[in-house]
Parts: structure tokens; C-alpha cells; sequence
């Protein structure tokens, strides 16, 4: 749900000030009603028509703007748990996580997301098998989750595997996968995973040395800077 808060202000310190210019109070008002508003168009779509979409916003509404998090969590267990609305079961486990600390619901809610095709759910659900934050720690279990975010096209999913199969975790040592990944998450926008594919391909680790590679790898690493 994207939101314009930013209202232009104008704290006004002449008595000449002109009709146009708004003070701060005015623009406070302006704010209120347009979350008024804003707030009662996304309950009728969601408590009237029951639009999916709608009500997921309302959620999010609820969640950042009025912090009720009593009434977010209500709708995002309703589409999460009766309409298998990935996004939704995802902010319920980010809700469980930062706002409730209630990490194994977290866990469980990331996982769910995750089998609804929600990247991020992936990649979160296995931070939490890494580190055993929620679950049991099982860093092949880890491993598992990492690669479905890296093959939904999460760049920081490619970018966990690189580090497992550089390092051993969970999986054998690897260094021509380890490579794979970073590149992947190199091509999907990870800067870092840039600078780790281009020392691998300029001293040639795990992989043939390939200058071109390396120079155009360092290229992307920089656009990303």
C-alpha cells in the first residue's frame, strides 16, 4: 500500500502571509482526512465486496499507519489462512517476528509464504533454520528455502547459496556452484555477490580464470553502488 504523507507545510511568519500558503495545523487536517478517506475506501472493498487486494492493503493500512496490529493480524490471518494469499501470510510472520516476538509463528507463517511462491518468505524462513531464530536449527533445511528464494528471483536467496557452497554449510564445499550463485544474484541486483563473482573469475577460484568476466562483473558491481 503506497501512501503520499508528505504534505507540502508552510509555517507561515509574516502577517502578509496570502490565502494559498497553508499553515501546519491546516495541513495536519488535510493529512487526516485523506487517511480518513483512504482508510474507508480499502474497509469498504474489503468488509463489503471482499476483494483479496483490497483487504490485504487494509491490512498493511491498519498495520503502518494505525499500528492496530489486533486489527492487521485478523485480516492477514483471514486471506493467509482461508484464501492462501501469500503476501499476506508473509506480513503475518513479519508481524509475529518485530511487532508480537513470537518467532516460531513467525517461522511458520515465512514457511507457508514460502510454499505460496512469496520469495521473501523463503529467504526469511531459512535465516531463521540458519540461526535456529523460532525453529530447530537445520542449515540443509536452510540450504532448501535459500534456493527456492534464489529461484523465485530473490538476488539475496542466489547470494545465501553462494555463501553456503563457498563455505560448507549445509551443503558440500562447491566453489563452480558457489560461482553460479553469485553470478545469478549478481545479474538480480546484488552488489556484493558482483564483487564476490568477480575475484572467482580473476584468480580463478572454482572457475577458469576470465578477465572479460571479471571487468564486466566489477562493471555491475558499480551500477549497483
Amino acid at each position: 500500500l503506497s501512501l503520499s504523507l508528505s504534505a507540502q507545510v508552510c509555517v507561515c511568519v509574516s502577517s502578509s502571509a496570502g490565502p494559498k500558503e497553508m499553515t501546519t495545523e491546516a495541513a495536519v487536517t488535510s493529512q487526516e482526512e485523506y487517511l480518513n478517506r483512504m482508510r474507508a475506501l480499502l474497509e469498504e472493498a474489503c468488509n463489503t465486496h471482499h476483494k483479496t487486494i483490497e483487504c490485504h492493503q487494509l491490512g498493511e493500512f491498519y498495520q503502518t499507519v494505525d499500528r492496530a496490529f489486533d486489527k492487521s493480524a485478523k485480516i492477514y490471518h483471514q486471506l493467509c489462512d482461508e484464501r492462501q494469499h501469500g503476501p499476506s501470510c508473509f506480513n503475518l510472520a513479519t508481524q509475529y517476528l518485530m511487532a508480537a516476538r513470537r518467532p516460531a509463528d513467525a517461522f511458520r507463517y515465512f514457511r507457508l509464504s514460502c510454499s505460496l511462491g512469496n520469495s521473501a518468505g523463503c529467504n526469511n524462513a531459512g535465516m531463521m533454520l540458519k540461526t535456529g531464530q523460532g525453529t530447530e536449527k537445520n542449515i540443509s533445511e536452510a540450504a532448501k528455502m535459500f534456493e527456492s528464494a534464489c529461484e523465485r528471483g530473490m538476488a539475496q536467496g542466489c547470494f545465501n547459496m553462494h555463501i553456503l557452497y563457498l563455505q560448507g554449510q549445509g551443503v558440500e564445499v562447491n566453489k563452480a556452484k558457489a560461482f553460479d550463485f553469485a553470478a545469478k544474484a549478481c545479474e538480480l541486483g546484488h552488489k556484493w555477490a558482483c564483487v564476490n563473482a568477480a575475484r572467482m573469475t580473476t584468480i580463478g577460484d572454482g572457475v577458469p580464470v576470465d578477465l572479460q568476466k571479471a571487468e564486466a562483473f566489477k562493471k555491475r558491481a558499480q551500477e549497483l553502488s
